[in-house]
């Protein structure tokens, strides 16, 4: 009877040995992933405060220029032309010069 004792109170103290050890490493897998959660978030606040100020300073961008729109003085024009005279005009070309040089004599 005293061997069959022992032998349950060795398994129960392995019993507890184990399930200490795995608490143990339920808190660690816990706190790790709490870690991690609060770097995930972290990561992802900054993120959503960065495209904020990015969405505020385009819309700060598209209220001036929707103003310079309505500021600009637009005149209609005062002779409409045929399409058969601009299709008829030649366009003029300008040459273009290398500071320095003289026109033909640019290096190739």
């Amino acid at each position: 009877e005293q061997k069959w004792t022992s032998e349950i109170s060795s398994v129960f103290e392995r019993h507890d040995n184990e399930k200490h050890k795995i608490q143990l490493d339920i808190e660690s897998l816990m706190s790790s992933i709490t870690k991690n959660q609060k770097e995930s978030s972290s990561y992802y606040k900054k993120k959503i405060k960065e495209l904020g100020r990015k969405l505020y300073n385009q819309h700060q961008l598209i209220t001036e220029q929707t103003e310079e729109v309505k500021e600009c003085p637009i005149k209609p024009p005062k002779k409409i032309l045929e399409s058969s005279l601009v299709a008829a005009t030649p366009l003029r070309q300008k040459s273009l010069c290398l500071v320095g040089t003289l026109p033909g004599t640019a290096s190739q």
